[in-house]
């Protein structure tokens, strides 16, 4: 159980998200297919180190710390999703109006 608790602060914010699928959606749109690929594999290699290493991490930085940081990267993906929101609905009304 102790090992989920480790995880979970870590896991959570990175793992999950509109901010996740916002980042690869317009990492593709912007520079195409084989670039946006090759970041993710990147990015699921740094996520597998740092799943790898939780107890050293846990270690470094204690449990207060962990929830702390894992409270502001949630705070980063959503601000990421409200700014995609609010970027579809400008577009939206874009089109709409002219």
């Amino acid at each position: 159980m102790d090992y989920i608790i480790q995880i979970i602060p870590i896991a959570f914010p990175i793992l999950l998200g509109l901010g996740s699928l916002a980042g690869v959606l317009l990492i593709r749109q912007e520079v195409g297919i084989i670039s946006s690929t090759l970041s993710c594999v990147v990015v699921f290699l740094i996520i597998h180190i740092m799943l790898s290493v939780t107890d050293t991490i846990k270690k470094i930085f204690g449990e207060l710390v962990l929830f702390v940081l894992s409270r502001v990267m949630q705070l980063f993906i959503m601000a990421v999703g409200i700014k995609t929101i609010i970027s579809g609905i400008v577009m939206v009304m874009q089109s709409i109006g002219g």
